[in-house]
């Protein structure tokens, strides 16, 4: 058998090392595209986990687990804590002739950040007249068909109750003919559910 010369030699390895490069070229090719297929359905696929919702708003300063109630508009509030509600109690003058009615004023005001709603009926309000720490009057005693009234306070904003009080005691009957209060120096006191204002002085001349 003849002996290949060297330049075939030459010829054959070259010939088997570009077959080899091939091959790897094709296996890579075939690789790198099955990776790609794999990366694009990967990225194509919807995910599993559920789209986050909105933030919850910051709570509010009034409670939001109170009841809300409805207003004459139909908006609904939260009921506002005792306190954020401020009462001022006073009369209208600050002394009386033998007579003079007095005209009390309630007022009812809203100090929170936030509007709510606050009962101003007569179910929940008291005006008290002390004569140091005797109860002359009361309201309470002397009201007839006591109701709950709802109002929504917008923040520092009130609402105002009068009454007229025709100078007669409420420890016996509370109309017209009842024991009037004698002349001296009294109290005024407001009251909304468990909220009092400060006593205010006022006095009740005999002449």
């Amino acid at each position: 058998m003849p002996r290949l010369s060297p330049a075939v030699y030459r010829r054959r390895r070259i010939a088997a090392v570009i077959v080899l490069l091939l091959l790897v070229a094709i296996v890579w090719g075939i690789v790198a595209g099955i990776v790609a297929l794999v990366r694009a359905a990967g990225n194509s696929a919807p995910s599993s986990a559920p789209a986050a919702g909105p933030t919850a708003s910051a709570t509010p300063s009034a409670p939001s687990s109170a009841s809300a109630a409805p207003s004459a508009s139909g908006a609904e509030y939260p009921l506002c804590y005792d306190q954020f509600v401020q009462l001022e109690a006073k009369p209208d003058k600050e002394a009386y002739g033998p007579k003079d009615m007095p005209v009390f004023e309630l007022k009812i005001t809203n100090i929170s950040s936030e509007a709510c709603v606050v009962n101003v009926g007569t179910k929940v309000m008291d005006l008290s007249v002390l004569n140091g720490s005797q109860k002359v009057f009361s309201t309470t005693v002397c009201r007839k068909d006591a109701k709950d009234l709802y109002k929504n306070i917008q923040p520092g904003k009130s609402e105002t109750a009068r009454f007229t009080w025709n100078r007669g005691k409420s420890s016996g009957s509370c109309s017209a003919t009842a024991a009037p209060a004698d002349p001296g120096t009294y109290q005024l006191v407001g009251t909304l559910g468990k909220v009092s204002s400060a006593p205010k002085t006022f006095q009740l001349n005999a002449q």
